[in-house]
């Protein structure tokens, strides 16, 4: 739906696009989650093999869910740098 500012916004959604942009500009609000929901670098990039598949699994779904900021984090960096 258009607005009176000219800012067409889907309801609940965090990106907006404005009138002669290509691209969506990602609102403060998604900026400020993503910052303070970032979890502790040095936690993040801590490697350690499982013992089996079901822990591999059980692992998998727990680290999405607790990093997923990070890897929100680490995805746009690695769009930015693909854009240059």
């Amino acid at each position: 739906q258009m607005q009176s500012s000219g800012i067409a916004r889907s309801s609940g959604s965090y990106l907006d696009l404005e009138p002669g942009l290509d691209r969506p500009k990602v609102s403060s609000n998604l900026t400020t989650h993503v910052s303070t929901a970032l979890q502790p670098w040095k936690t993040f990039f801590v490697v350690r093999w499982p013992e089996n598949t079901q822990e591999a699994k059980e692992r998998l779904k727990r680290n999405l869910l607790h990093f997923q900021a990070n890897y929100l984090a680490m995805t746009g960096l690695i769009l930015v740098v693909l854009q240059l």
